[in-house]
Formats: C-alpha cells, structure tokens, sequence
C-alpha cells in the first residue's frame, strides 16, 4: 500500500491515515485463505488487530441489524458516506445477503451496497477487504469525491432514482450529516419506511443533524417526515461514541 500522506485526527482524538490502515491491510491479507469469503471471519480477524480503528461494529452494527430486518419491506440498496477501511460496508453487504438469501436472484440483481470514502488511499484498503469477504457483487466502493458528490453522481449515473434508497447511512464528518441529508431530501432519493442511522452523534457530535431529524425534518408541507430513536449500544466500562441515531421516513414526496 502507498505510505500514508494525510494524517489526521477526529475529534475524538483518534487518529487515523497515520500508517495504521496500511499495517492492518498487511495483518488481514496475509490471513486471505483463512479469511476467504466469510464476511464475519474478515470482521473478526479487523476487530482482532492491535490496531485501533475507528470502525462501526459490534454493538452498533447488531442494532442497525435488528433495524433493518425489521423493515417492511426489505432493504435492498443502502448508501454509506464514510466508509473508511469497509468495516461497516462489510456489515452491510453481509446484512443483505441474510436478508435475501432465499432468493438470490434478488441479491445478485437488485441489492446494493453504494460505499462512499473520499479517500482513494483508504478507499483501496476497504476494496480489498470487501473482496476478501466475497462481497464485491454487493458492494460498490465509491472512491475520491467528497459524499454529496458522490451522491448527485450516483443519480446522475441512473445507479440511484426516486425513493430508491431504503437506507441511508452516516459515518463521515458530522458537520456534513445535516447538509448530506438535506442533499438527499433535495434529489428525492429517500423512500417512505426507509431508515436513516447516523454514528457518532453522541461524540464527537452531530447537534444541527440531531435537531433536524428530532423536529421531524424541515417542516415544510408535502416534504419529509421523520421519527428518531438514540439507540445505546453502551456495555460496562465502555469508552467512546455509543449512540446510534435511527431514524425513520414517515412521510415521503
């Protein structure tokens, strides 16, 4: 992988871009025949590592599970702004393939995961790993634009269209998840009984997003409508981001 040439650091205080995406790449690819199309070997072989990532997972990922099984109907496409390494990618692919894997059919032709990380370096990594679970029938990572480009791009290209997105999922800057979800409002792309799941809005925060979708969304007549839950994922001597926010499309265009 190339040396890394951008770190930063999220204001949580953890780091990333510092080189340790590309340690972890090396660590997980020399386990490939053991790891080899098994999405929760690949997520416990990431999860495993010394090194320390800012990844959604465990408790967070089964919430958002139980969410979206919950669903009628069924997701089939889900749209991630921040993919980082693929963790959450992963998750998701692998959530649609439970979901579908009596007609697979419907998998194969109909379901999609559209992964958006901005950066082409990361984006890599996050490829190789969504290959290495055997997801990348399901999963498109969407590399070197920013979200909401990446966004207007995937209308554009006819890959999304009206109320197509059944989930929408939050995981870049916060300060872009209220401006991201009104994009969306704007292009039309959500559908009613679709679902909305944003990270980190506990820390380091999403406050504008928070009070956003608490209102019920912009309040103009014959727009969207929504219903949100913080869902805890805390466990005994927990430290961190602990909140998932989901939110529900009551109303749609």
């Amino acid at each position: 992988m190339p040396p890394p040439n951008n770190s930063q650091q999220r204001p949580t205080g953890m780091k990333f871009n510092d080189g340790r995406e590309a340690t972890l790449h090396s660590q997980i690819m020399s386990q490939r025949s053991t790891l080899q199309n098994s999405p929760t070997a690949v997520l416990a072989a990431i999860n495993a590592s010394p090194e320390r990532m800012m990844t959604f997972k465990g408790p967070k990922l089964a919430a958002a599970r139980s969410a979206l099984e919950a669903m009628s109907p069924p997701p089939k496409i889900i749209v991630e702004l921040g993919t980082y390494i693929g963790c959450s990618a992963i998750g998701w692919g692998s959530i649609l393939s439970d979901i579908w894997a009596d007609q697979p059919d419907v998998l194969k032709n109909e379901c999609k995961v559209y992964a958006c990380e901005l950066d082409e370096g990361i984006a890599s990594i996050a490829k190789d790993f969504v290959g290495l679970a055997g997801l990348e029938g399901v999963v498109e990572v969407c590399a070197g634009r920013k979200a909401g480009e990446t966004l207007k791009a995937l209308v554009v290209e006819g890959k999304l269209g009206k109320g197509k997105v059944d989930v929408l999922f939050f995981d870049h800057w916060e300060e872009f998840y209220l401006p991201d979800l009104q994009l969306a409002e704007e292009l039309g792309v959500l559908r009613k009984g679709g679902l909305l799941v944003a990270d980190n809005t506990d820390m380091p925060g999403a406050p504008k997003y928070l009070a956003y979708v608490r209102a019920g969304g912009s309040g103009k007549e014959g727009g969207y409508k929504f219903e949100t839950e913080s869902v805890s994922t805390a466990s005994p001597g927990s430290r961190g981001p602990s909140i998932v926010e989901i939110t529900k499309v009551v109303e749609a265009p």
